[in-house]
């Protein structure tokens, strides 16, 4: 089944030529570099693409009933996943297209356009065989969109760097063990240990996305009690750092505040009969 099944004659609506208009929807782009879209018919403007726009809505239709958060917010992820083309990413191919970490600078800012470059580069490398040549400037459109809503609610045109790569390994198609340790691996080191700003930065970044389905207060708004837990979890006397294994550890232990994760990757497991 087609990772848009269920909204064919949305997506058959899209140009790929070039003229981006989206039943009766175009894309611009404002001085900040920021994409926006316009109704053509009355002049209506919103920040989010118009198919992204759907798939909120229907997520919030389809699983207000289920109860539980953490399953409930995990159904709600995978329908991001499934129709934005996020599982087509993998670790491989983040490994292909994010630099060294010791090449990174810092929280450095990359416009929207650059980092439209970096998902299309990222989603060409993908082996999977629904991903055509086609399809993956509408996928690199609607990945961005949401990276966007998540990191740049102010409409700044900056992206920072850390934040589109903590959330694009946490929503790519991987293993969780492999997302776990790829992310422990890509935070800054100092002598071995993690800084306890960097994963105070980590917790940050990947808090954003319950957050922005509605579900944020299920999993705590706390990030330093998160931490505190993070490096308790090591045991031992430096409150200031932690090794990678100790981040791993604590990461697989299903900490409340990250549980929508595993959560996720459970139904996953069901999904293919595992």
């Amino acid at each position: 089944m087609a990772w848009w099944a269920g909204f064919e004659g949305w997506i058959s609506g899209f140009d790929y030529n070039g003229n981006e208009a989206f039943h009766g929807w175009e894309q611009k782009i404002n001085d900040n570099g920021v994409l926006y879209y316009v109704k053509n018919e009355n002049q209506l403007t919103s920040w989010s693409h118009p198919y992204l726009d759907k798939v909120f809505q229907t997520i919030d239709f389809s699983f207000s009933d289920v109860k539980y958060a953490a399953y409930r917010t995990a159904l709600k992820l995978r329908t991001l996943q499934t129709q934005l083309g996020l599982h087509w990413i993998n670790i491989e191919s983040l490994k292909e297209t994010l630099p060294p970490v010791e090449d990174e600078s810092g929280d450095l800012f990359m416009t929207y356009k650059q980092g439209l470059e970096f998902i299309e580069k990222t989603l060409g490398f993908s082996q999977d065989e629904e991903v055509s040549v086609e399809i993956i400037p509408l996928a690199a459109d609607l990945i961005l969109n949401l990276l966007a809503k998540l990191y740049d609610r102010g409409h700044s045109g900056k992206l920072v760097p850390r934040c589109l790569q903590n959330a694009l390994i946490a929503l790519c198609g991987s293993k969780l063990g492999d997302k776990y340790k790829f992310l422990c691996a890509r935070l800054p080191k100092l002598n071995g240990d993690i800084l306890r700003e960097h994963i105070t930065c980590l917790i940050d970044d990947l808090m954003q996305i319950p957050y922005i389905l509605k579900e944020g207060l299920a999993f705590g708004i706390d990030v330093a009690a998160a931490v505190d837990s993070c490096l308790n979890h090591a045991q031992c006397n430096e409150i200031s750092s932690v090794s990678s294994d100790s981040v791993f550890s604590w990461l697989c232990c299903e900490p409340q505040t990250l549980v929508w994760l595993p959560t996720l990757h459970r139904m996953i497991a069901t999904e293919k009969g595992n």
